[in-house]
């Protein structure tokens, strides 16, 4: 079965063009804390030795998003420098 995300892009742009900049930012953390969220979920929990694992993978992916298009890894460091988002992750006792 294939997961149907919310389409939080297309939601921030029409704030913008509203000029609501309070909900567009609120949207954005939304969106960003969704994302962490399904991550963190799929992880699951983890044992010590799996962390620099998932952390390398992770950081692999998000260079290569940046690679796909500089300007969307400039904005996720924008957003990264603009905003707290809470995320939770576990390790398992295994």
């Amino acid at each position: 079965m294939k997961r149907v995300h919310p389409d939080f892009a297309r939601k921030m742009g029409e704030l913008l063009e509203r000029e609501e900049l309070d909900k567009a930012t609120q949207q954005a953390k939304d969106a960003i804390q969704y994302w962490a969220n399904v991550i963190t979920d799929e992880i699951g929990g983890l044992s010590k030795g799996e962390m620099p694992f998932v952390i390398a993978a992770l950081r692999i992916v998000a260079d290569a998003y940046g690679e796909i298009d500089p300007e969307v890894g400039t904005m996720a460091e924008a957003f990264l420098g603009a905003m707290k988002i809470d995320a939770y992750a576990f390790v398992s006792k295994r």
